[in-house]
């Protein structure tokens, strides 16, 4: 939804709260899809786990290095 006075849509206004810029979302995502491309490499886990933790998903980035550990791979939960 976008509110009118300001341009921002309620996401962008979170984001901007947080201080969570679109350079962090995009080395987020650019750090999912190499972990994803490459599950047993570990520091693509690692840096995943940090770009996570970056963005205030210390939950996230905790699971993904607990999978990573295990060698599991649960890469389409952890978004």
């Amino acid at each position: 939804m976008t509110d009118t006075r300001s341009g921002y849509t309620q996401a962008a206004r979170a984001r901007k709260e947080i201080g969570v810029s679109g350079a962090q979302l995009a080395a987020l995502a650019e750090a999912k899809v190499r972990w994803a491309a490459a599950p047993e490499d570990k520091d693509a886990a690692i840096w995943y786990a940090r770009r996570l933790g970056y963005v205030g998903r210390y939950r996230d980035a905790i699971d993904v290095l607990s999978e990573a550990r295990r060698g599991e791979r649960k890469i389409g939960t952890t978004s």
